[in-house]
């Protein structure tokens, strides 16, 4: 009996993993439009490793829920919207735009404005804007 009840926590939580990750992959690309949120949510096409041309160890690693700027360190900017949301949600407005090819994310931290825009080249070069700085991105395979 013992047995059994092991297997079936086991085939449980298993169960429940597979669940998570079939929801995760199995999520519909965002619409068009504006969206207000406190959580990053980049489209699937710009999801990745992404180098600055001329600069190979900097760029960007995007992830399904970050964008993340890497240079010398890496600054993952989720960590600062949910730190600067703990201390006051007021202070935190964080707006994303999204066209077909393109997305743009604007991060406000209690006026301190950051923003990215990425325009699809095709599935391994970007166009970039990071503030006043341009450049174009090309996919780590």
């Amino acid at each position: 009996m013992n047995k059994l009840m092991l297997f079936l926590m086991t085939l449980f939580i298993v169960s429940g993993c597979l669940s998570d990750k079939d929801k995760i992959d199995n999520l519909p690309e965002i619409e068009q439009g504006i969206s207000y949120s406190e959580k990053i949510n980049p489209p699937k096409w710009l999801q990745g490793s992404w180098v600055i041309q001329g600069t190979p160890t900097s760029g960007f690693i995007i992830l399904p829920n970050d964008l993340c700027l890497v240079s010398l360190g890496q600054e993952c900017f989720q960590y600062r919207i949910d730190t600067a949301y703990q201390k006051d949600p007021s202070v935190v407005k964080v707006e994303q735009e999204y066209k077909d090819g393109y997305y743009r994310l604007s991060i406000n931290l209690a006026g301190n404005i950051t923003e990215f825009s990425f325009t699809q080249r095709d599935m391994f070069q970007a166009k970039y804007t990071m503030g006043s700085v341009k450049g174009t991105l090309y996919k780590n395979h």
